[in-house]
């Protein structure tokens, strides 16, 4: 089974700069990982009508030739961001809305096919579609459209790609949004569209089953009710299905190192003992597994900062900011990572 994981260093509201992201993906490498998500963010791409940040592009581009040369496969492209102005097209001009989304698709193509070598072989429409946080649209049946008009502009770059929804696993959903049960049930035609579904799932963070772990995050980081049921309705359908993200924080008010840790030592052997429970039942597994993140996001100045500790993007890391590594990718006695000994015991599942 592949293990991925999310990065966003080549974003600008990042430090990195693209030359150092070759030693982040050559040791995203050697952790065991195959490959990273990356966002192409509409908002940074196209902040406003007139304008196209082409520097932007060149930094997402040279990201992914940093991340095939250290010999990662080809990533997957989250489409993601869409900007104010554009949601407020929306609004009062749906035909424009989709004409704009239709244009920045095409944009993103017309870049990629500037990259030699194998294509990218899978893309996100949006992020979470069950939460108002990620996808603001009205109707479902509009992000359908958008899927549309994705494939549609993307197979003309790779004819074999895939294209993949994600959903928002956890019982804090009802407050942003709707709960994936529920919404599994009533979407499910839109949804087989679809060649994948991802579920994003964070136990003790933003899944809270209180009722079932009482009040110790300990019990909830092992606490895949949720997860398994989720697995069990997908399992059953024509498509395939992946935990697109899973993590814990490092930082402040979330937890810290040595807590982060613990989440990755608790909730994985979890989980591939749930995995081994479902192909020894004859459940179809998830085709891949997605790690969040692999480095820090820090934007500088108190409010931001403050903002980023409150909604827990700050500490989600496998490393640092500046690039060093945490508790849970550093060597330990036995030579290796908690990474990398997961990684490789996922890799066994088939």
């Amino acid at each position: 089974m592949e293990v991925y994981t999310t990065d966003h260093g080549a974003d600008l509201s990042l430090d990195l700069r693209i030359p150092n992201l070759k030693w982040l993906y050559a040791d995203i490498k050697e952790l065991g990982f195959s490959s990273v998500r990356t966002d192409w963010r509409m908002d940074h791409i196209v902040p406003n009508e007139e304008d196209i940040n082409y520097a932007q592009l060149e930094r997402y581009i040279e990201a992914i030739k940093g991340m095939l040369a250290v010999g990662l496969k080809p990533p997957m492209i989250v489409i993601s961001s869409i900007p104010g102005w554009v949601y407020q097209l929306y609004r009062l001009d749906k035909k424009e809305f989709f004409k704009m989304f239709k244009r920045f698709v095409e944009i993103l193509r017309s870049h990629l096919e500037t990259i030699p070598g194998e294509r990218i072989p899978c893309f996100q429409v949006l992020n979470e579609i069950n939460t108002r946080i990620y996808c603001k649209l009205d109707r479902a049946y509009d992000i359908l459209e958008l899927w549309s008009i994705t494939r549609s502009v993307l197979k003309k770059y790779n004819p074999e790609a895939k294209f993949m929804a994600t959903l928002f696993c956890g019982n804090l959903a009802s407050l942003a949004g709707t709960d994936i049960v529920k919404f599994l049930d009533l979407k499910k035609g839109i949804l087989e569209h679809f060649d994948i579904v991802g579920v994003d799932y964070y136990p003790g963070m933003l899944h809270l089953p209180t009722d079932e772990s009482g009040f110790s995050r300990k019990r909830m980081f092992g606490n895949l009710n949720l997860l398994r049921q989720v697995f069990e309705m997908l399992s059953g359908w024509d498509i395939e299905y992946e935990l697109g993200e899973v993590g814990a924080c490092s930082d402040w008010p979330w937890g810290s190192e040595r807590k982060q840790k613990q989440f990755y030592k608790i909730f994985f052997p979890a989980l591939i003992e749930m995995l081994r429970e479902f192909k020894a039942e004859g459940w179809r597994l998830p085709s891949r597994i997605g790690i969040y993140q692999a480095i820090d996001e820090e934007k500088k100045g108190f409010l931001p900062g403050l903002r980023n500790r409150i909604l827990w993007e700050h500490g989600m890391g496998l490393f640092k900011s500046d690039g060093r590594p945490k508790l849970v990718t550093k060597h330990d006695r036995s030579g290796e990572s908690t990474i990398s000994r997961i990684i490789k015991d996922l890799r066994e599942i088939n």
